[in-house]
């Protein structure tokens, strides 16, 4: 089983995605959890969920212990998206 949790902005649309996932996947069960941001990437850190969806930027406390979780090769994807994104251009 693969379970999502974290914002709850996004809960419907992490509902939705797990429902197409299982049509095309029917074999994996997702279970679905909002609960905010927070809530999610907390139980990430602690491994009580494998992904956490986030309606806001992580911050960087909650970077420091997800890096610290091991989390570092699922982060970068994020990092260098929000590196490229924060640049300005001149």
């Amino acid at each position: 089983m693969i379970k999502v949790g974290g914002s709850d902005t996004m809960v419907n649309l992490a509902q939705a995605w797990a429902e197409e996932y299982g049509k095309k996947y029917p074999n994996v069960q997702i279970q679905v959890s909002g609960g905010g941001s927070g809530v999610g990437i907390a139980k990430l850190t602690e491994g009580t969920i494998d992904l956490a969806n986030s309606s806001r930027e992580v911050k960087p406390d909650e970077i420091t212990k997800l890096e610290a979780a091991r989390f570092r090769d699922s982060l970068s994807p994020w990092m260098r998206w929000r590196s490229m994104s924060t640049r300005t251009t001149r």
